[in-house]
């Protein structure tokens, strides 16, 4: 996959201070689940992390994912009962005349957003509208 070639160039690896590369890098591979990964919750972990007060979090989801429905993600982060700072909005970007990119919505240390269009693999299925929207969290930007 171009994805693939690209991930695997020795300058992208030394940019993404890959350690002791080059290492040969395809999508999932190697990746198996079992049932007891997919019954093991995560959020433990985002209360560990949002309790540190020092980070801030981008959680999102594509809105044609079956394989993690944006419901499910949804629920998930309700149950944070994180104060909302920015209620579900529409973000924008340009592509082909400016168009609704997803939904989002700002927490106090998470933002959760919809990426309109895409399925599980949103950087490969929008990567414009991944672009801008990684672009604006690491810049500090509201989404």
């Amino acid at each position: 996959s171009t994805q693939s070639t690209w991930v695997n160039r020795l300058d992208v690896q030394i940019a993404m201070n890959v350690i002791n590369p080059p290492v040969v890098w395809e999508a999932c591979g190697g990746v198996t689940y079992n049932q007891i990964d997919t019954q093991t919750s995560v959020f433990p972990l985002y209360q560990k992390f949002l309790a540190a007060k020092n980070l801030r979090i981008l959680i999102y989801s594509g809105d044609t994912d079956a394989i993690v429905p944006t419901t499910a993600t949804h629920k998930w982060i309700t149950k944070l009962a994180l104060p909302i700072i920015h209620d579900t909005h529409p973000w924008f970007v340009d592509t082909n005349g400016e168009q609704v990119g997803g939904f989002a919505v700002e927490h106090e240390g998470l933002t959760f957003t919809t990426v309109r269009g895409a399925g599980h693999l949103v950087p490969q299925d929008q990567p414009a509208r991944s672009f801008y929207l990684f672009d604006a969290f690491l810049n500090g930007r509201s989404i």
